[in-house]
């Protein structure tokens, strides 16, 4: 409900008060929500059609010197759960029928026969029959709670339909192919499947299709736990018996999942400090390629020519995504990682990806970000005479159409071949473009021993982005 529009406060606060309630006022909270009708202390005929068009389940709030057969079908035209609030006396028993019958085929889903006062309808002209329909219905729509005695054929329907339906199969006609029907819809239907039919296959499966369901699995077998785990490392919090061979499996999928492990040995908590040392400096070799990449932008531009000659200054990759985007995520629509020689093709070929600067100069777009939906697009530049970093976008300056055109354009860049296995770190490069020598040499773009006896090697995969693997050393 809107609790916080004006006019639902005020009928709230002059009821709490005593206070009269301008009808007007009344009318503009019904209008918004017919549940304030719960607020109005004088409910008028008028007032109560106006929440009941809003809201059906107001019904519940119409005085019953106010209920008729009419506000009964306005009520569960609107709303499943005003069955729930029809009082089935001033009803003749076909009329009773007749409103019933209009929320299963009007809500479909929503409507379920526990809303349904069975002694009433049977009443009707051919009730029993009408009667069956309805639970029929309601099996097609999945929902079998407040069926008394559902066939078989009912259920088989309703759990195809809606897995969870399975909570309200009577025991006598759960069977295994049911229960596996259920699952394979829904793995969290496993909650329902009694122990007796839970089977190390059927949990193997539930297990793979969500691995959260372990919670559900009584027999854990080391089989199933670890599929569970190798899906999502952190339901080794639900494995009742965290053997040590479950643990390290948890721990070589994340090794943060030390945190989950109830009794972790000496071996893991130093294994688990080794991988964060591990990460700590990959990450502070990645924040120093970054620093290094911004800090000497427009020397990497004016002796560009340095790195296309040389394949492992050519092969090196930008530290950052060259764009990004917003809504939609990025698969599909291109690579967004780019290698330095790339990014001086686009530089050099395609006048999208420079700039005027306002010193004259000549500004070379290093980033960009945008929508697909609108086409709009936000462009970081930097410029190599006076070292100024500004920003723009369609519009303003800069020859950009619009985001995709801009994507269109990168992807038509692609690195030469072969791409160097071993390109230079960006200390390398540029101790080069200076033209000095250094002192010692540096490490690879991302790698350094691992207090483990570990090492980690840095590869290339096709879309351009790093990829860390851990090697044991012999």
């Amino acid at each position: 409900m809107g609790y916080f529009t004006k006019p639902i406060r005020k009928i709230r606060h002059m009821a709490k008060l005593g206070l009269p309630q301008p009808y007007d006022l009344c009318k503009a909270a019904l209008e918004h929500d017919g549940l304030a009708l719960q607020y109005v202390r004088e409910k008028t005929a008028e007032l109560c059609d106006i929440a009941l068009r809003k809201n059906g389940a107001a019904l519940q709030f119409v005085p019953p010197e106010l209920h008729t057969i009419e506000r009964y079908f306005l009520a569960v035209a609107h709303s499943a759960a005003a069955l729930a609030f029809v009082d089935a006396r001033p009803c003749t028993a076909d009329e009773y029928c007749d409103i019933c019958e209009m929320v299963f085929n009007d809500h479909g889903e929503d409507a379920n026969m526990s809303l349904v006062d069975r002694e009433t309808f049977i009443k009707a002209q051919n009730g029993e029959a009408r009667y069956n329909h309805l639970c029929k219905l309601a099996a097609e729509n999945g929902r079998l709670e407040g069926i008394a005695q559902p066939t078989a054929k009912l259920c088989e329907i309703a759990v195809k339909k809606n897995p969870n339906a399975l909570a309200f199969v009577p025991e006598d006609l759960l069977t295994a192919n049911l229960c596996r029907i259920a699952v394979e819809k829904d793995a969290n239907a496993l909650r329902y499947v009694p122990e007796y039919f839970r089977t190390n296959d059927l949990c193997l499966d539930a297990v793979n299709k969500n691995p959260k369901v372990l919670q559900y699995v009584k027999e854990q077998t080391p089989e199933v736990c670890r599929a569970a785990i190798k899906k999502q490392a952190g339901v080794i919090s639900q494995v009742r018996d965290q053997t040590e061979d479950l643990c390290w499996f948890a721990l070589e999928q994340d090794y943060e999942m030390i945190n989950k492990i109830l009794k972790p040995t000496v071996e893991m908590l130093a294994y688990t400090e080794a991988k964060r040392a591990v990460a700590a400096e990959r990450k502070r070799l990645f924040d120093e390629e970054v620093r290094l990449f911004n800090e000497y932008l427009p020397l990497i531009y004016k002796k560009r020519d340095i790195i296309k000659a040389e394949p492992r200054f050519y092969s090196m990759p930008k530290p950052t995504a060259l764009w990004g985007t917003s809504y939609v995520t990025f698969n599909n629509m291109g690579d967004h990682f780019v290698t330095l020689g790339e990014l001086i093709e686009l530089w050099e070929n395609e006048p999208a990806f420079t700039a005027a600067c306002k010193c004259g100069g000549t500004g070379v777009l290093y980033t960009f970000a945008g929508s697909p939906l609108s086409g709009s697009v936000w462009l970081r530049c930097r410029c190599i005479v006076c070292d100024e970093q500004f920003e723009g976008g369609h519009g303003k300056g800069l020859n950009i159409h619009g985001w995709r055109d801009v994507v269109a354009i990168r992807n038509k860049y692609h690195p030469k071949n072969p791409i160097a296995e071993n390109p230079a770190s960006y200390a390398e490069l540029i101790a080069a473009l200076e033209g000095r020598t250094l002192t010692e040499p540096p490490p690879p773009p991302s790698g350094l021993l691992d207090p483990g006896q570990s090492y980690i090697q840095l590869g290339r995969n096709p879309k351009n982005r790093y990829t860390f693997s851990f090697t044991n050393e012999e």
